[in-house]
């Protein structure tokens, strides 16, 4: 007899379809961003995580290898959903300057980043938890996607626009500290320095 699981009220099988694996990875992470907004990183277990999805424990390990692993994940994922304004503003027309930085001004006023979420310290640990083809550094490939989107010459340092997006994220995720009155005219020159960077015919 086939055994079988139960997800929110239906039944299951354990040898899942492509589909089937699909929508459950992503109620997994999606389960672990609901948790990630209720409480610290490291005071969510995986019994949780599971609970909230309806699937048993022991299942979870069809879809990811450890907590560091699906914690990767989820760190990707807010990284990607954070990304798709910005994507999609240069995917459907030839943004100006303005556009751009209104894009990416609501990025760091509106939207969370992972530093809203992890400590730097947990997310070195959940790195050097993982296996090394997972220590992935997709933020270099999104900065080259930014300079080829603004068809610009190569005089601007990757690493300098790197920079820059994490010193963005940062401020956004610490702005309890901050001047709150200053806050958004901050970000603002900070984007604005950003662009200018990137534009100039010639940098810094």
């Amino acid at each position: 007899m086939q055994s079988h699981l139960i997800l929110k009220g239906v039944t299951m099988p354990k040898i899942f379809s492509d589909q089937d694996r699909k929508i459950i990875k992503n109620k997994l992470l999606n389960s672990g961003l609901q948790l990630l907004e209720a409480k610290p990183y490291k005071s969510i277990s995986l019994d949780e995580v599971t609970k909230l999805t309806g699937i048993a424990k022991g299942t979870f390990y069809n879809f990811f290898s450890s907590k560091e692993s699906f914690f990767y994940e989820i760190i990707q994922l807010i990284k990607e959903r954070n990304r798709e304004p910005l994507i999609n503003l240069f995917s459907n027309t030839s943004p100006s300057k303005d556009e751009i930085e209104t894009c990416l001004f609501h990025r760091y006023t509106q939207m969370k980043t992972v530093y809203d979420y992890f400590t730097i310290e947990e997310i070195n640990l959940i790195m050097r938890k993982l296996p090394s083809e997972d220590y992935l550094n997709d933020s270099v490939d999104f900065a080259k996607s930014l300079l080829e989107a603004f068809n610009v010459h190569d005089m601007c340092r990757i690493e300098v626009i790197v920079n820059m997006l994490n010193v963005l994220a940062l401020t956004q995720a610490n702005r309890s500290i901050l001047n709150a009155t200053a806050y958004d005219q901050t970000i603002h020159l900070m984007v604005h320095t950003l662009t200018d960077y990137i534009l100039k015919e010639e940098n810094i």
